[in-house]
């Protein structure tokens, strides 16, 4: 008897999703290059890996933001851990159990027919409210990956009542505390400038630049006019500035920059060719104006096609 291995998915708010897995590597994330593609916030966009080997199947932390958990063991990264049948896994918000279907091998036509049989069963079991009832998330995680706001720390002044760099002077220079005085006019001006150099890649990374310099890092990137957020999402923007070029243009790039902007879920369809239809949902009370959702949608929309866009807001305080 031989095995076929099947996963069931389910996140917050959405149906089980049953995967028939075939041999070979399954890359699990948000992106839709994923052979296994979750549609959900807290997964990451390359967050986890299946490796499958006949009856042996093996799961891979891919350094995802809110962990890779067996039960309730969270995973290291980039560490192989076997899993077996019934296992039950989370990626970040999302739950999902393995499962593995025994396949007679007598002949090619009966391995067919068994297989075919599983995922009937399979389709009768997608819906079923109770597959992982027993599977309750234990982090406390935002709809929307937040930014941190970053404090605007002054470099500390030198304080001393004479400069620290008599030290590297002989001591015959110790002996007034002229020059020590005189020294601390250039060290109070220079050390700034130094700390600065000394940590300047921080300037150049959108989680730790001051506040004032998104815009300026916005430029090299050609983003200047998607910077329409506040401060967590414009960081937010940055930094997957490069991974939305990618899709810019599909449906997951527009619903993703909009998620990020706007705290919106987009409803993206094609009912007929170069016409595409939009449904933007606001969180209700949100402070983003309709007009700035619209020039989002309008400047990340391929050029030809024609647009109907839909702005509602959903839920409430």
């Amino acid at each position: 008897m031989d095995k076929r291995w099947y996963v069931d998915i389910r996140c917050p708010g959405k149906s089980v999703v049953t995967i028939g897995l075939n041999e070979g590597e399954w890359a699990i994330g948000r992106l839709p290059d994923n052979r296994i593609a979750i549609e959900h916030s807290s997964v990451s966009r390359r967050h986890a890996s299946l490796m499958v080997e006949g009856e042996r199947i093996q799961l891979v932390d891919l350094g995802s933001r809110f962990g890779t958990w067996v039960g309730k063991r969270r995973l290291l990264p980039h560490e192989p851990v076997d899993v077996t049948s019934g296992s039950l896994l989370r990626f970040g918000g999302c739950v999902a159990r393995l499962r593995a279907v025994p396949t007679p091998l007598s002949s090619q036509e009966g391995a067919e027919r068994e297989g075919d049989e599983a995922r009937e069963r399979d389709e009768e079991q997608v819906g079923d409210p109770g597959l992982l009832t027993d599977a309750k998330p234990e982090l406390s995680l935002t709809p929307r990956r937040r930014m941190p706001v970053r404090v605007a720390r002054p470099v500390p002044l030198v304080d001393a009542p004479v400069s620290s760099w008599l030290d590297y002077l002989p001591v015959v220079y110790r002996e007034g505390d002229f020059i020590g005085r005189f020294l601390k006019i250039f060290e109070t001006l220079w050390e700034p400038m130094e700390w600065r150099q000394d940590h300047i890649d921080l300037y150049f990374d959108p989680r730790t630049a001051p506040s004032h310099f998104l815009l300026w890092l916005a430029s090299w990137l050609d983003v200047t006019n998607d910077l329409v957020g506040d401060e967590s999402a414009n960081r937010l923007l940055l930094l997957e500035a490069i991974e939305l070029y990618r899709w810019r243009g599909t449906a997951y790039g527009l619903s993703r920059i909009l998620e990020i902007l706007f705290h919106a879920k987009a409803g993206v369809r094609t009912p007929a060719p170069a016409e595409v239809e939009v449904t933007v949902s606001l969180p209700a009370g949100s402070s983003s104006s309709k007009e700035a959702v619209k020039a989002i949608v309008l400047r990340h929309i391929p050029a030809h096609v024609r647009l109907k866009l839909d702005i509602v807001e959903v839920g409430g305080a």
